[in-house]
């Protein structure tokens, strides 16, 4: 499966001057749909919360949809401008934005 942000990506260093966004993201939205039948017999026990991030121009969402007992539907959005350039004050509230997206597609779907 493939991941809106990467650990790591970012240089841990204070950054000095603006964050030519352009140069990184070559799309202004991303949308995975990712659909998961467990066998007859097997059940969804706990789901992750949904989550949803605002930053600027940066919107992203993650959302876990029940269809059934053995069904789900997950759905991921991102969406940005990738025209925009942040500075350098921006880049470390970027930086912690992408650290939360991380985390949130990190998390477990348990099943018995």
């Amino acid at each position: 499966l493939d991941v809106v942000a990467t650990p790591g990506i970012f240089s841990e260093e204070k950054r000095v001057y603006p964050f030519e966004y352009p140069d990184y993201e070559n799309a202004d939205s991303y949308k995975t749909v990712v659909e998961v039948e467990l066998p007859a017999g097997k059940t969804f026990q706990e789901l992750p919360s949904d989550v949803r991030i605002d930053y600027m121009h940066m919107k992203y969402a993650l959302t876990y949809k029940k269809q059934g007992d053995n069904k789900l539907t997950i759905e991921r959005d991102f969406d940005t401008d990738r025209t925009r350039r942040l500075s350098a004050t921006d880049f470390e509230n970027m930086r912690s934005l992408f650290d939360k997206i991380i985390s949130a597609e990190k998390k477990y779907i348990s099943f018995r």
